[in-house]
């Protein structure tokens, strides 16, 4: 009787330990999902490099297509500024090395000295490689229900 009882409590504080591991996962991945937002606002072009893999593909709600290179760019020579990009909404996932994160954020900024202010429902995808890094992100505007 006594085996089955520390077996069962074994059980229970590795189960415990496994879902303290996860939530501090999940809380590493969304905190470098809004290190990154706080980069793009800040024009923080050493911080986006160290966030963002080399594979990227950046799919704008627009339908431009950018890598790294050209995202990165578009920030430091301010043909796409930043201004906020406030989190409206957002549940994320790890799958092994991979982090997904689905949301809803509102983004304010100008783009080719046009401004623009819209809510857009993203998927993020990150991959942990020494930290987390986005992979691919890809939006699309919110459009109010009538």
């Amino acid at each position: 009787m006594r085996f089955y009882r520390k077996t069962i409590l074994l059980l229970a504080l590795l189960l415990a330990a496994a879902a303290v591991q996860a939530q501090t996962d999940t809380t590493a991945l969304l905190r470098a999902e809004q290190q990154r937002f706080d980069a793009m606002t800040g024009k923080d072009i050493a911080r986006l490099q160290v966030l963002i893999e080399d594979g990227l593909v950046y799919i704008h709600s627009n339908g431009l297509i950018q890598d790294k290179a050209s995202f990165i760019s578009s920030i430091e020579k301010g043909t796409m500024v930043y201004t906020a990009i406030t989190v409206k909404e957002r549940h994320a996932r790890i799958y092994g090395k991979t982090g997904i994160i689905n949301g809803i954020v509102h983004v304010s900024g100008i783009l080719n000295g046009t401004p623009f202010d819209v809510d857009l429902r993203f998927t993020d995808v990150f991959y942990r490689k020494k930290g987390w890094k986005m992979l691919s992100w890809q939006s699309l505007k919110v459009v109010a229900a009538n």
